[in-house]
């Protein structure tokens, strides 16, 4: 495969200091808006990320003045995120989407959220796709507010991830030395 056309987000974040400090920032807005407005939030999260993977796939055409494997495929899922935040509710996508990677887990994917599964223990993915196939379908009805208290969490976890993004690029500017 051709570097220029994969999205590899580890390689573009370690090309320099600005990149991990943009991804750090973005991170942490993410995590913001997804801790403060909550199951809501996700269509907010899905219409910014879509269309971050339309501009993605314009800037990788005009780049090389032709249309990637990588910028296609990032505008048509752009397209259809931003389509999706519109047409569905919160709670119902993030449900859908774990109840997607239950099936993906399932099925034996060889990653998996950017985690390398174990393909030799079947047991353990097929158990912890059976455990996602329920969480989301329990996200979707947003049972007891639980998709709520989820989006909380992650949210979090976000602006954790984005700090430490910021924190990374500050180091790699010599600013913490």
């Amino acid at each position: 495969m051709d570097r220029r056309d994969s999205l590899d987000l580890k390689r573009f974040v370690g090309r320099s200091w600005y990149n991990m400090l943009l991804v750090g920032v973005l991170l942490t807005m993410f995590g913001i808006i997804m801790a403060a407005s909550k199951t809501e939030s996700v269509n907010i999260v899905i219409t910014i990320g879509g269309i971050l993977l339309i501009v993605f796939g314009v800037v990788d055409f005009l780049s090389y003045s032709e249309i990637t494997h990588a910028g296609a495929v990032a505008i048509v899922a752009g397209a259809v995120m931003i389509a999706l935040a519109v047409t569905v509710g919160g709670s119902l996508i993030l449900g859908a989407g774990i109840v997607l990677m239950g099936i993906l887990m399932i099925l034996g994917t060889k990653r998996f959220l950017g985690v390398r599964l174990d393909t030799r223990n079947v047991r353990k993915n097929h158990i912890g796709g059976i455990i996602l196939i329920a969480a989301g379908i329990v996200m979707a009805a947003n049972i007891a507010d639980l998709a709520d208290i989820m989006m909380l969490s992650i949210g979090i976890i976000v602006i954790v991830l984005g700090c430490l993004h910021i924190i990374k690029a500050l180091d790699m500017m010599g600013k913490l030395r």
